[in-house]
């Protein structure tokens, strides 16, 4: 990464740099005034993120995300660290394996554990114009403290993406995500776990920098309630 061109970007007497921050002032002020005000749901999560991949031989990447889910004093807090190995197969197709740890801090209660064993397929489907569409597949093996059985599950996120200009220009993101159950544990009581939809923008800073921002709603499906989260994920990536 050329750390010269990084710093020229983000001088703050750059016009493309004031009208970056311009931008994302806008996005989060706007995220916040358009959440709605769900029943189950009383405060906006922020869910700050850092991911950082880089190559380590041809054809070959690593990862790391650190993620935090931010709640009130009320409702439970997690935290997620992820490490990923992934090989490209082609402009189309790269494939990744890794391991998940999540840390749930529970108001009240023992605090929550959960590791998970990870594959992983992304997929530039297709693109028309601005529009991209691009998948993403994940099987998850998930090892919970306290439940003795494997819970197996499928994530399916579609995401589109229009870009407001050039190559150096914001996108527009919409994705959606269901969590499928693909077998029944103390842990999965719902062949639909979980429903995940964002939208937001999503802002290069630099050629290895991407800063991404939005609304997100959470909809968790339980034997006896659906609990409706509504978070600000505010995610940084790095490319090396």
């Amino acid at each position: 990464m050329n750390l010269a061109i990084w710093r020229q970007d983000l001088s703050l007497n750059s016009p493309r740099s004031a009208n970056v921050y311009r931008l994302l002032a806008m996005t989060v002020s706007t995220c916040f005034a358009l959440s709605p005000k769900l029943a189950t749901a009383d405060t906006i999560q922020p869910w700050p993120d850092v991911i950082i991949a880089a190559p380590v031989a041809k054809g070959l990447l690593v990862s790391g995300e650190i993620i935090g889910r931010i709640a009130d004093d009320a409702h439970p807090s997690q935290l997620e660290t992820r490490a990923q190995v992934g090989h490209v197969f082609s402009k189309k197709f790269t494939g990744w394996v890794g391991w998940v740890h999540f840390a749930n801090y529970i108001p009240h209660a023992p605090n929550g554990r959960e590791d998970q064993l990870v594959e992983q397929l992304n997929w530039n489907v297709a693109a028309a114009g601005p529009l991209r569409f691009l998948t993403r597949t994940r099987l998850e093996q998930r090892f919970i403290r306290g439940i003795d059985e494997t819970s197996w599950r499928w994530r399916q996120q579609v995401r589109v993406t229009y870009a407001l200009g050039g190559k150096k220009a914001p996108s527009a993101v919409l994705w959606s995500e269901p969590f499928l159950s693909l077998n029944r544990t103390a842990a999965q009581s719902h062949t639909l776990d979980q429903l995940r939809t964002f939208v937001g923008v999503t802002v290069p800073i630099s050629p290895h920098v991407d800063f991404e921002c939005g609304y997100l709603n959470q909809r968790i499906y339980r034997s006896n309630a659906t609990i409706v989260n509504d978070a600000i994920p505010i995610i940084l990536t790095v490319r090396f």
